[in-house]
This record gives C-alpha cells, sequence and structure tokens, in this order.
C-alpha cells in the first residue's frame, strides 16, 4: 500500500507542475484541463508494464484519438494557447492519432 500511495504522490506532484505551466501560459482553465490530461497519462503509464499495454490501444482508433486529444490539448496550452485555442488543437491532433491508428491497424494485421 505505501507504494502506490508513494506512486500517486509522484504522479499528481508532476500533473501540479504540468498544470502549474499551463496555467501560467495560457490561464485557470487551460491549466485545470493540462493537469487533468496529464494526470490522466502519467497514471496510465507509471509502470514498465502499462508502459507495453498501452501500445496495443494504438489498433484503437477510439483509445488513440483520446490520447492525442489530452496530449495536444496540453501541448497547446504549454504554446500559451487559450482554452478554445487549445481545444481547437486537441480536436486537430486527435483526428491525426485515429487517422494514425488507422493506419496502424491496417499494416498491423496484414499477417493475419
Amino acid at each position: 500500500m505505501p507504494d502506490n500511495i508513494f506512486t500517486l504522490i509522484l504522479v499528481f506532484s508532476i500533473a501540479t507542475l504540468i498544470g502549474i505551466q499551463a496555467y501560467e501560459a495560457s490561464g485557470i482553465l487551460s491549466g485545470i484541463g493540462s493537469f487533468s490530461a496529464s494526470a490522466w497519462i502519467i497514471y496510465h503509464l507509471r509502470t514498465p508494464l502499462d508502459i507495453w499495454e498501452s501500445l496495443s490501444t494504438l489498433l484503437n482508433p477510439f483509445h488513440t484519438s483520446v490520447t492525442f486529444f489530452l496530449l495536444g490539448f496540453t501541448a497547446a496550452a504549454f504554446q500559451g494557447f487559450g482554452w478554445y485555442g487549445s481545444i481547437i488543437a486537441a480536436t486537430a491532433s486527435s483526428l491525426i492519432g485515429a487517422i494514425f491508428s488507422m493506419f496502424i491497424y491496417k499494416y498491423w494485421t496484414i499477417g493475419d
């Protein structure tokens, strides 16, 4: 149990730092969104096994689209875009993620 508590404290500390940086660059809504997005992503990538299992989500366009949306939102917030600009950039990166996932799926199953 203490290992899980330490892991959660570490994950949310890193997410808090990311949220504070996004808040300073582009405002409170972008800071809160970046905190939430980075906490979700970092939590799901906390162990080597979780990282390996997250590669299987590349075959699911919806999961890849959501992950790219969260990454795109955080990246846009760091660049200084406001809430609306971050949402637009995140939507564009979400579509790119879905297309990337479909491309991976097409060639991943080539031997089946």
